[in-house]
């Protein structure tokens, strides 16, 4: 019953994914979907009690999404002083050897 489950939840996930790509959003070249967030972060930056990293929030819509903003290391090279060490720590190692602002 449970590897039935999982083989279940298998296509489901493969059921959304095929989903979330036939939205007309998923058009947008990934270069593109980057500037998008780089806005969303700007954006957050220049307004008072927003969350500097709302704009990761993105990251959680679907798996393109996700994968668009890992792949852009230069989004993960804009430390927010307000984050967590934790945080912080990973969004190091995840701009690699793109600039950093704070």
């Amino acid at each position: 019953l449970e590897e039935e489950e999982i083989a279940v939840q298998h296509v489901l996930s493969s059921i959304r994914t095929r989903q979330n790509s036939l939205a007309p959003v998923s058009s947008l070249p990934s270069e593109v979907l980057a500037i998008v967030f780089k806005f969303a972060y700007e954006h957050a930056s220049s307004r008072e009690n927003l969350s500097l990293l709302g704009w990761i929030e993105a990251t959680y819509v679907c798996r393109r999404w996700r994968q668009v903003a890992l792949d852009h290391l230069s989004l993960w090279g804009h430390i927010s002083l307000h984050a967590s060490p934790a945080w912080i720590e990973v969004m190091l190692a995840r701009s690699q050897s793109s600039p950093i602002f704070i």
